[in-house]
This record gives structure tokens, C-alpha cells and sequence, in this order.
């Protein structure tokens, strides 16, 4: 039975149960109103009674006239009495229409009685006589007292079953009325709040991520169609979802196999490119004649070009895929950005630009890889869109954030176009597509990997006057001791930013790739320092000087231990905390990261000859 059906009788029911009690309420109001009319009569016909045996007992005792006439006036009072008691629906009874004609044949006794006397002429009537008649008199009035009497006492029992009566329904019509409730109530939980609650459950199961759980309701009606369509809704969320994770475990393997064949290529393509400029270099600190020295320079820019689009390209796939660990650890922002200017020095000074940074010390909490690669591109696409003037880089504190700006006095961004700059492959002024002016992949870059870190990147520029990219960070604290390093390092970077390129000291160079050895071998020895090469962990064991200042390795080597495990090694060896730098094709943050909790300095592949000396002279300093 449907819920609306349940409901339906429910109404009906109570409604006649409604009717039927004030059927019968009515109907004992009545019954008890009738009874109640009776027995006022009957009293008065008792007061009548007693009326009638006083004045009679007179009349027949002394044949007065003032007696007779109150007789026959109490007479004429009875028989309307008596007429109304035989007429009401209580004595239509036989029981009680047998009691009415008894007490009115005795009220016919003392009548008839009374009209004897009438009869008979005063004078006749002896003392005797009229003792007799009186006596006589008196017992017929005291039977038809009786009589009366008698007819009250079924009325007064009639009354107390109808009172009994009426109390039984009150209380009748209260428990209905209570039940009627009571029974909507539970009627309404069996039907209604149990399925609610079981369909509760169920969803909550489903949200969980459980779909095999089924309702599969016994009951009809509205709450079984309800299961119906929830357990229907549940197979098909459940064969989607099937084929849903089927998709995304081959989604997740594809990006899987991506991701390492990325890295793979990167890593490779990196070596490569690493080998051409170091051998480029070598090369053109041999040449003498212009033309010659000229046709390096044009191999240099097409070697730059091709480093930036392999950079850009492996920055955005790493971001495309998704497969980036963030690592949170907290950064000197004046070492970062330092470190990052002295990148493009060669750059800066070639198109005769200026650039500046301004800031007090201080540290965010952040991905430094992450972070770098957004500095780092803002930088850079400063330095690409300013031909005169110069480039600002200052940090500016806003309450528990910090503001890194970069200004510059290039061409600026006309209103209408400032939507479009962060779009992947979006370039303003490059219609020719032109190598040298990137790929429009730089802004790109630095609104994903802000997206990623979750900071918020502001732009603002005037065409014709220069633009400003800014991106927030959050502060954070730092230790005394660590500042107290930071600030020395600092001043050693802007010490060397410029300086002459020279050096001494002993350098061992671990590298497994024989053409990157040799060339990193010409490179440093070209520098002035000396140099030893080996190409394994057993060749550098066995190389090993006790006057070395300096480690350069690549991060994979050949057997059980990379570059960060090597130097460790040798550090155990010798005692001390020789200073390291990595040199890896590896732009994993999780490479970065172990490298630096090991101590030691990382730079990618390719890095220019002279920025690797910049970070060289870092440990060895320039004679």
C-alpha cells in the first residue's frame, strides 16, 4: 500500500472515529437530559404525594370544607405529572411502564377513596367512621408513596449507567485521540523516517567511495521506487566509475612513462648541450682571427637559443604532467635572487643594460626550485623586452607577506593585451617568430608554477614606458646563525659579480661521460685551476689529492652511489668538509633537495663557462 493510500485511511478513520464519538456524546446528553426531566418529575410528584396525604388525612378525618377543595387542587396537579412520566421514552419500557401503572392505579385507589367520602353526607360520618376512613386513607397514599418511590430508584440507576456511560466514552474519545497521533507517528517511521534513514546510510556509504552497497527495499510504493532508481543511479556511478579508473590508471601510466621519458630526454639532451659549450668555449679562447671568433659567437647565440627552448619546453611538460613534489623549506631571498642575477650578468652586459636589486634580508617558506624558476623568468623576460635603460629587482614587506617586484623600461604591454601574456606560446612582438626572442612559454611558466605554489602573481604596465611583475610569498623567521650566513654570502656573490676570470686550486672533476670530462677539463684548466678527472667512484678513490679544494660532479654516476653519495665519501676521507658543487641534467626537486641537505651547490645542465666560474669562485676565490 502506497504512502498516499496509508495517509488517505488514516484521515478517513480518524474522521469517522471523529463522528462517531460526537454521535454518541450527543446521544447521552440527550439520553441524560431525559432522565434527568423524569426525575424532576417524579420528585414532584413525590412533594404532591406528601401534599395529598396531609390535606387528605384532613378531609377524611373531619369532613371540612377548606381540605376538599386543596384535595382535588393537588389532584389536578398529579395527573399532568403522571401523564408526562407515562409519555417519556424511559417508561415506553415494559419494566418501567408496569412500575408507572402500578404507582398511577394507586393514585386511582386514593381518588376513588376520596370521592366516597363525598358521597356520603357529613352528618352520617361517626367519629368511628371517620377514624376508619382516615386510616384507610393513609395506607392507600403510603402505597402510592411507595409506589413513587419506586419509580425513582431505575431512574436514578439509569442515570448512573448513562454517567458511566459518558465517562467511558470521554475517556474513549481521549485515548482516539491520543492513539490517532501515536499511531501517524509510528506509522509515519515505519514508512517514512526508516527508508529515509536507510537511504541516508546509503548515500553516505556511496560518498565514501563504496558502490556495491544496494537498498533493494521489500516494501511497494513510493520509498521502494525511490530504492529503485538510487540502486540504479548506484550501478551506473558504479560502472562508470569502473571505467573511470580503468581510463585513469592508463592516464596515470601514459603520464608515468611521459614523465620519464621527459626526464630521460632532458637529461640527455642536456649532457649534450653541456659538451657543446664547454668545447664551444675551449674553442674560442684559441681563436685569434674576427671571422673565426665572430662564427663562435654567432654558434654561441644559436647554442643560447636552443638551451632557453629546451628549458622552457622540459619547465612546461614537468608543469603540464602534474608530476611535480613541492618542497617546502625555508628560503634566503637576497642569496636566491643574487644568485639568479649573476645568471644573466653576461646578458646584461651585453645589450648594455642596468640592473639593480634593493631589499633588506629576508626569508619565505617555499619551494626554492619553484620559486627560482619564477624569479628567474620574470628576470628573464625583463631582460628581453628592455633595449635601453634598466632592470629593478627589490622586495617589498606587506604585513605577513612579501612582495618580489621586477621593473623594467621596456616596450611595456598595451591595456588590451594584458589577458593574453600569460597564454602558453602568446608573444606581443614576435610575429616572425624569431629565435631570439623566446618562445612564449616564460609568463606561462611562472602562472602555473604560482598557481601550483598557490601565490598570487600582479602585473601592471604602460605602453612605451615599462612594465612591473610582482608575485607574493609568505615571510617567514629565520635563525641568527642563519642569517649571519646568508649575509656572508651575499657578499661574496656581489664581490664576484664582474670580476676577472682566473683562479687556482685543486679541482677533482667526477664525470662518467668522457666527452663532458674533457670538456669540463679545458674549461677549468683554461681557468687557471688543476685539474683531476675520474670517470667512476674507483678512479676518484684512487686520484684522490689530500690538497683538494673543490669538488665538481655529476649527479649520475656508474654503481651503487650518485654524485651527492660520492662526496660524501670522499669528505669521510679526507676529514673534512671539502666544498661541492653538482652539475646534473636532473631537474627533479627532489634532486635539488638532496643535493642541497648535503651541502653542496647545484647547477643544471647546460650552465655557461662563466657562470659555473662565478659559482666556483664562491669556494676559490680569484688570486
Amino acid at each position: 500500500m502506497t504512502l498516499q493510500k496509508r495517509s488517505f485511511l488514516i484521515t478517513l478513520l480518524s474522521i469517522g472515529l471523529s463522528v462517531l464519538l460526537s454521535a454518541f456524546i450527543l446521544w447521552n446528553d440527550r439520553a441524560l437530559n431525559a432522565i434527568r426531566t423524569d426525575l424532576n418529575t417524579v420528585q414532584a410528584i413525590r412533594i404532591k404525594v406528601g401534599d395529598l396525604r396531609t390535606v387528605g388525612f384532613e378531609y377524611a378525618l373531619y369532613h371540612e370544607g377548606r381540605p376538599r377543595i386543596q384535595v382535588k387542587k393537588v389532584l389536578q396537579m398529579l395527573h399532568p405529572l403522571f401523564e408526562r412520566l407515562r409519555v417519556s421514552p424511559e417508561f415506553q419500557d415494559t419494566k418501567f411502564a408496569g412500575q408507572w401503572q402500578d404507582a398511577f392505579s394507586r393514585l386511582g385507589d386514593c381518588e376513588g377513596l376520596l370521592s366516597m367520602l363525598d358521597q356520603e353526607a357529613l352528618h352520617a360520618l361517626q367519629k368511628e367512621r371517620k377514624r376508619q376512613m382516615a386510616s384507610l386513607f393513609l395506607m392507600r397514599s403510603a402505597a402510592l408513596a411507595v409506589s413513587v418511590e419506586e419509580l425513582t430508584v431505575p431512574l436514578v440507576a439509569r442515570e448512573f449507567q448513562i454517567n458511566h456511560l459518558r465517562v467511558f466514552i470521554v475517556l474513549t474519545s481521549v485515548l482516539i485521540l491520543l492513539g490517532v497521533p501515536v499511531v501517524t507517528i509510528l506509522l509515519f517511521r515505519q514508512v517514512v523516517l526508516r527508508p529515509l534513514a536507510q537511504l541516508a546510510e546509503a548515500i553516505q556509504i556511496a560518498g565514501s567511495g563504496d558502490y556495491t552497497f544496494r537498498l533493494r527495499s521489500s516494501e511497494k510504493g513510493e520509498f521502494a521506487r525511490l530504492a529503485g532508481a538510487f540502486d540504479e543511479m548506484l550501478d551506473r556511478i558504479q560502472d562508470v566509475t569502473g571505467k573511470f579508473k580503468i581510463a585513469k590508471d592508463a592516464a596515470e601510466r601514459a603520464n608515468d612513462a611521459k614523465t620519464r621519458f621527459l626526464a630521460s630526454v632532458s637529461h640527455d639532451l642536456r649532457q649534450t648541450l653541456q659538451a657543446q659549450r664547454f668545447l664551444l668555449f675551449s674553442l674560442s679562447q684559441q681563436l685569434s682571427m674576427p671571422s673565426h671568433v665572430k662564427i663562435c659567437e654567432q654558434v654561441e647565440k644559436n647554442l643560447d637559443a636552443t638551451e632557453l627552448m629546451l628549458s622552457r619546453l622540459m619547465d612546461y611538460a614537468t608543469l603540464e604532467s602534474g608530476s611535480i613534489t613541492i618542497n617546502l623549506e625555508t628560503i634566503p631571498l637576497g642569496l636566491l635572487i643574487m644568485d639568479i642575477i649573476e645568471e644573466y650578468d653576461e646578458v646584461i652586459t651585453s645589450k648594455g643594460l642596468s640592473i639593480r636589486y634593493h631589499a633588506l634580508p629576508c626569508w619565505t617558506e617555499s619551494d626554492k626550485v619553484l620559486l627560482g624558476r619564477i624569479i628567474r623568468n620574470l628576470i628573464s623576460n625583463a631582460i628581453r623586452y628592455t633595449d635601453r635603460g634598466g632592470i629593478l629587482v627589490g622586495i617589498r614587506p606587506r604585513a605577513d607577506k612579501l612582495r618580489i617586484e621586477v621593473w623594467d623600461t621596456g616596450k611595456g604591454i598595451p591595456a588590451d593585451k594584458h589577458h593574453e601574456i600569460f597564454e602558453e606560446f602568446r608573444q606581443l612582438d614576435n610575429p616572425e617568430r624569431n629565435r631570439t626572442k623566446g618562445h612564449g612559454l616564460g609568463l606561462a611558466i611562472v602562472a602555473k608554477t604560482a598557481e601550483l605554489l598557490k601565490l598570487q602573481l600582479f602585473m601592471r604596465s604602460v605602453a612605451g614606458r615599462g612594465s612591473v611583475f610582482a608575485v607574493e610569498v609568505p615571510r617567514a623567521d629565520c635563525p641568527k646563525q642563519v642569517t649571519e650566513v646568508v649575509r656572508t654570502n651575499m657578499d661574496e656573490i656581489g664581490g664576484t659579480i664582474g670580476g676577472t676570470i682566473g683562479g687556482t686550486g685543486t679541482i677533482l672533476v667526477i664525470e662518467d661521460d668522457h666527452c663532458q670530462a674533457e670538456a669540463l677539463n679545458n674549461v677549468l684548466t683554461g681557468f687557471g685551476f688543476r685539474v683531476i678527472v675520474a670517470h667512476d667512484a674507483d678512479e676518484a678513490m684512487a686520484a684522490l689529492p689530500h690538497d683538494l679544494d673543490l669538488i665538481i660532479s655529476d649527479y649520475r654516476l656508474p654503481g651503487s652511489k650518485n654524485g651527492v653519495g660520492m662526496i660524501t665519501s670522499i669528505r669521510q676521507t679526507l676529514n673534512r668538509s671539502v666544498p661541492a658543487i653538482i652539475i646534473t641534467g636532473d631537474v627533479q626537486a627532489n634532486v635539488a633537495l638532496e643535493v642541497v641537505q648535503a651541502g653542496c651547490e647545484i647547477t643544471h645542465k647546460p650552465c655557461a663557462p662563466k657562470v659555473l666560474f662565478s659559482i666556483i669562485t664562491r669556494f676559490l676565490p680569484p688570486p
